[in-house]
């Protein structure tokens, strides 16, 4: 089973903010996610929650985890689905 991790957006503004800033790009750094001891670069999903709602789940890959920071994935699937919140 894949990890899952929660992105957690204040509003609509914050998320098509972040979409903007680094979504659209291929990527997500996922503040305060912690990667589990043991657990490694892989599949993931990305849970998005906006102002307190689960909007979307989707695929990912870690692509870097930084302690005290959190766990930087990337969208290998694209971001469409994605975009279409960020509008």
């Amino acid at each position: 089973m894949a990890l899952t991790f929660r992105a957690a957006f204040t509003d609509g503004a914050a998320f098509a903010a972040a979409f903007d800033q680094q979504i659209r790009k291929g990527g997500l750094l996922v503040a305060g996610a912690v990667l589990p001891p043991g657990a490694g670069i892989g599949p993931c999903r990305v849970a998005i929650d906006v102002g307190g709602t689960q909007v979307a789940e989707v695929d990912a890959q870690i692509a870097a985890a930084v302690p005290g920071v959190g766990v930087a994935v990337m969208f290998p699937g694209g971001t469409a689905e994605l975009g279409a919140l960020a509008e």
